[in-house]
């Protein structure tokens, strides 16, 4: 087709083309790039090589590697948003425990420390009781039976005497003090039939103050408060003593017969100390020896003196004095009752 007319834009070296007037073609004659004005400056359409891409410096403007009407769309406002959902099902998650943060109130629990729980109640042995109503089988173990800090009670253990052996002896050992006991307390021993028949009960309280400083005993006042028949032929408890050997406070308890029988002792104790019923609660009991020959006298129950029966003084060795009556030879016809 024959040319009617020639249109041309500016042209020129590129270094030359200058500025563009606001929609002014600018082609460079040395690269063959292709500009245009704007109110920003020159921007370039077109170069050898681009073809058809976008090219950076008109969809970049800001050269950031991000599309300029990407970034628009970053900072539009969530009411500008059209047809977005009503509501948003929540995702499954899947993060690692170690990206977790735990805190006080809600932490990880693994699953050693699960078993360890879950093992709690068998460990314990027993079904605790934990509401009114509730009944329990078996027995209930206990060291001791402390009502307070001054008072205690508990069963100490058991010792056996073998058979044919005179002279058997074991102790019941107090823990090492470190103060005074002032109080109270009793021995029970408890026998069964054996080779000699010394079935029964045997209690005897001591009412002592010791003087740790110097391992003595400052007062003490011993006695039998039970003595059953059969028992009290064949064993005795010894009064409170201290062993030089070891600096222990002591009570021996004393085989008359060279019979076997097993020997179970109780104790309570009562103390104006609230430390020492604890140390009640920790006394021992020695292995029988047959070292010491000491002959121990025989359990009799003791009536204290001054004892009385409905108001009624009763005599007996601790208070009766023959001097203090008269003899039959002063005694008148008048001094005696009756009409």
């Amino acid at each position: 087709m024959a040319r009617k007319a020639l249109i041309q834009i500016r042209r020129g070296l590129e270094k030359d083309i200058g500025t563009l007037a606001v929609g002014e073609l600018g082609y460079c004659t040395d690269t063959q790039r292709l500009h245009i004005g704007t109110v920003s400056g020159n921007v370039l359409l077109t170069a050898p090589g681009v073809g058809g891409d976008m090219l950076k410096s008109i969809y970049d403007t800001n050269n950031n590697g991000k599309v300029d009407q990407a970034e628009s769309a970053d900072s539009i406002d969530w009411s500008g948003v059209t047809n977005k959902p009503a509501s948003f099902p929540a995702a499954a998650h899947t993060h690692p425990a170690a990206e977790v943060t735990e805190s006080a109130a809600k932490r990880f629990v693994s699953d050693a420390e699960k078993t360890t729980w879950n093992g709690k109640q068998n460990n314990l042995g027993y079904t605790p009781l934990n509401k009114a109503g509730d009944t329990a089988s078996g027995t209930l173990q206990v060291p001791a039976l402390k009502l307070d800090s001054r008072y205690l009670e508990r069963y100490v253990g058991g010792v056996s005497f073998a058979n044919g052996v005179a002279n058997q002896k074991f102790n019941l050992v107090f823990p090492a003090m470190t103060s005074d006991f002032a109080g109270w307390f009793e021995i029970d021993i408890v026998t069964s039939w054996s080779y000699a028949n010394g079935a029964g009960r045997m209690t005897k309280r001591i009412a002592t103050h010791t003087n740790q400083t110097n391992s003595t005993i400052r007062s003490q006042h011993a006695y039998y408060l039970n003595a059953d028949p059969l028992i009290s032929e064949l064993f005795a408890i010894s009064d409170l003593w201290n062993d030089a050997a070891d600096g222990r406070y002591k009570v021996t308890v004393v085989s008359h017969t060279s019979a076997a029988n097993t020997i179970h002792v109780f104790g309570k104790v009562m103390s104006i100390n609230t430390n020492s019923p604890d140390l009640f609660n920790t006394i021992t009991l020695s292995s029988v020896y047959t070292s010491d020959t000491t002959v121990h006298p025989k359990a009799v129950i003791q009536m204290p003196a001054g004892a009385e029966v409905g108001g009624q003084t009763i005599w007996h060795g601790g208070n009766l004095n023959p001097t203090s009556y008269l003899t039959k030879g002063t005694i008148t016809w008048d001094q005696l009752k009756g009409g």
